[in-house]
């Protein structure tokens, strides 16, 4: 292995660690859970690193092999059908987002409660004699049911569903490794630095929690509200076109198969 090969592996795992997906879970962990932070933290993040690695590892030991049996599957009736009804329901999807307009009434509608909480917090409310106050990331609040242990690996895994088949540097950093013909005493290493690398967005806003506490808060909701609009615009558009064409491609090679009434 050289110094060059590992380098650019590292690079392309810095790419990787933009993930929309990544940074939005742990931000929104930062924003809610904070008595479990830690732990929610880590199991989200775990799951994402394992799910991944072993992904990457598969891929490395051959299972492009699979496609061809895969590709006479995907073209039978059987998987022709499952094609038509996945499109269907990725079409359902994407036209069920809420638009722009819709959105913005609900961030309004969050702030206007969280100004409620302020003016509830704030000295000679009743209510704040009630409640401790609590700060940054040290403070203990309830935790939503459903922040758990269980939710983290059910993010984690929605999160490999959702990016799996998007990570471009992911296949790139593999190809690499596969041209240059990295031993496995090499290689295994070298993809299991990706994935930290990839999930380091995550310890970096958890590190910045920490040290800034409450002060980093109105930053973390800004990026929230920004991240969770683009993120939410271009998920319903691929999901429109994604399941467009799927049931476009399905049902013609449907109807030529003659087992359409139409």
């Amino acid at each position: 292995m050289t110094w060059e090969i590992g380098l650019t592996v590292a690079g392309l795992g810095l790419l990787d660690a933009l993930s929309p997906a990544i940074v939005g879970v742990t931000i929104y962990l930062l924003l809610n859970a904070r008595s479990r932070l830690a732990t929610l933290l880590f199991t989200y993040v775990a799951t994402v690193v394992v799910c991944y690695f072993a992904f990457g590892v598969a891929l490395k030991l051959g299972l492009g092999a699979l496609l061809p049996a895969l590709e006479n599957l995907v073209d039978s009736p059987v998987g022709l059908w499952a094609q038509a009804i996945l499109g269907g329901i990725l079409l359902v999807i994407a036209i069920a987002i809420p638009g722009k307009k819709k959105r913005q009434k609900r961030q309004a509608d969050r702030r206007l409660a969280a100004e409620a909480a302020e003016a509830a917090d704030a000295p000679g409310s009743t209510q704040a004699a009630a409640s401790p106050p609590h700060k940054g990331g040290t403070g203990t609040t309830r935790v939503p049911k459903s922040l758990t242990v269980s939710a983290m690996i059910s993010f984690g895994l929605i999160t490999v569903l959702i990016e799996g088949f998007m990570v471009l540097p992911y296949f790139a950093a593999i190809g690499i490794m596969t041209a240059a013909e990295v031993p496995v005493a090499a290689w295994l290493p070298l993809i299991l630095m990706y994935n930290l690398i990839m999930v380091s967005s995550a310890f970096i806003l958890y590190g910045l929690w920490k040290l800034f506490g409450q002060r980093l808060q109105p930053r973390l909701e800004r990026w929230r509200d920004k991240l969770a609009a683009e993120t939410i615009e271009t998920m319903a558009w691929i999901l429109g076109i994604a399941g467009f064409l799927v049931a476009r491609g399905a049902v013609i090679e449907l109807h030529a198969l003659g087992l359409l009434p139409f």
